[in-house]
């Protein structure tokens, strides 16, 4: 059940010194309003989760900027200079715009817009994609950087490389890992490719390559040298993107909205007020326009703004999809020479009904490491039936075991034997339990424990072929 707690609102008048305009006039240049800024706090109250609104009060556009937790909303130049201050060396550099990508986006796939190559967008809107979307996200801020960079096309799987002391080094922000040789060195694609890699780093710890099969690592792509190129495809052409909002007069935005349908989305809502015109510049990526809109609005591919050809005939919302990981932000920073022209509300909503939300799943190296140890113990043949027990030997091993996972787990089981005894496919099923460890791994450490259950039919129809 939805309950308000409490709400907060706050307008500021703008200040400025009696004489500025004077001064302006007798040096007979024109004075811009000072910018000005108000910071929100989002997430106060425990239990509870917070949804802010900003409008406009005037009848002209307000533009704006919004800075998240000092990270997201920060433009390419901007990012630059964040990670140049938290980062003294080249060195140290590299690898936080790396550890960037890594820690706010999340592998699934989304839009073939080539606008959400920019970092600024697959941080704060998206906050997820495909390997090509991170590895060009990434190749452009190290350039912005100052490095040099490029992407590889691997046939399959695709990745960035940033030269650095006359090498080419290889850090895939997808999989959140990179691979050394035995003096720790960085390798670079064709390095991998000629056989070097006899390590592989995740989280600052190095496991050796002996212990896991290549599958998880995509090592087999690199292998298929006469496929594999830098393709500046990437990265080219990919705008520069303007974070900052322009809000039609009496318009507004709202945040953040889920849908129960995209579990890994989360949306911002433009209201747009009859008689809006002009466009829309909202620097997020747009999802499904509402139908009241699709003629009034050109929506594409393109890169934001959007034209609205004709004034509106009605009030119109749109959405916008933004980085999950906005439900978690613990400040909320509102910048603008016209900040008086805006208003802004704070609402922190109970939702026991609510999960709490989770980082999408990654690969853990640690924990798959500790999986693949613990199997060698294990004598008889995985099969449906020997699932339960092995998932909760294997966590309780680990430490992590909890009632609430047994909970997860439990329905998530039950589902996966009523329809695999339908199935006249058991030797399959048995086939694939012991055919590959890291698929077991995923199995016992993600489908049956978060992956949402009502999509997981359609995992055993693809992945078991039932």
């Amino acid at each position: 059940m939805m309950k308000p707690l409490q709400t907060s609102s706050k307008r500021i008048q703008s200040y400025f010194p009696a004489f500025a305009g004077w001064v302006c006039f007798m040096a007979y240049v024109g004075c811009s309003p000072e910018e000005q800024s108000i910071a929100l706090r989002l997430n106060d109250v425990p239990g509870h989760k917070s949804q802010w609104q900003i409008h406009n009060t005037s009848e002209q556009e307000v533009a704006f900027s919004l800075q998240l937790d000092s990270i997201l909303f920060l433009d390419r130049a901007a990012l630059s200079r964040h990670i140049k201050r938290n980062a003294a060396t080249p060195e140290e550099q590299i690898r936080l715009a790396w550890k960037i990508i890594c820690d706010y986006t999340f592998n699934s796939f989304s839009t073939h817009a080539r606008y959400i190559h920019a970092p600024e967008m697959l941080i704060s809107s998206l906050g997820h994609g495909y390997c090509d979307d991170m590895a060009s996200a990434l190749a452009l801020l190290w350039q912005e950087l100052g490095f040099k960079a490029r992407v590889w096309y691997l046939q399959g799987h695709v990745v960035p490389e940033v030269f650095r002391n006359g090498k080419w080094q290889m850090y895939d922000p997808d999989l959140g890992l990179y691979f050394t040789d035995d003096n720790q060195t960085t390798l670079s694609v064709e390095a991998i490719a000629r056989g070097e890699a006899t390590a592989v780093v995740q989280n600052q710890t190095s496991f050796p390559l002996r212990s896991f099969s290549p599958l998880p690592f995509h090592l087999e792509k690199y292998t298929t040298k006469s496929d594999n190129t830098p393709n500046t495809w990437f990265t080219d052409s990919v705008p520069n993107l303007d974070t900052r909002f322009r809000l039609p007069g009496k318009g507004s935005v709202s945040c953040c909205y889920t849908i129960p349908s995209q579990p890994l989305s989360s949306f911002l809502k433009l209201h747009l007020p009859k008689g809006a015109r002009g466009a829309v510049h909202i620097p997020l990526l747009l999802s499904s326009p509402a139908p009241a809109t699709e003629v009034a609005l050109m929506v594409s591919a393109q890169a934001p703004p959007w034209p609205i050809e004709h004034p509106l005939a009605q009030d119109t919302d749109l959405y916008f999809q933004v980085n999950p990981i906005w439900h978690t932000l613990k400040e909320l920073k509102i910048s603008s020479p016209y900040l008086d022209n805006l208003r802004w509300s704070v609402l922190n909503i109970a939702d026991e009904k609510a999960p709490l939300l989770s980082r999408p799943y990654a690969l853990d190296l640690e924990r798959f490491a500790a999986f693949c140890h613990y199997f060698k113990s294990q004598p008889a043949p995985v099969s449906l039936e020997t699932l339960p027990e092995i998932f909760q030997s294997f966590q309780k091993q680990i430490g992590s075991w909890s009632p609430e996972m047994q909970k997860n787990f439990d329905l998530r089981y039950s589902l996966v034997s009523k329809i695999a005894l339908a199935s006249a496919k058991q030797e399959v099923i048995r086939q694939q339990l012991n055919g590959d460890l890291f698929s077991l791994f995923l199995i016992l450490d993600y489908y049956l424990i978060t992956y949402p259950t009502d999509l997981l039919p359609s995992l055993l129809k693809t992945h078991f072929k039932l």
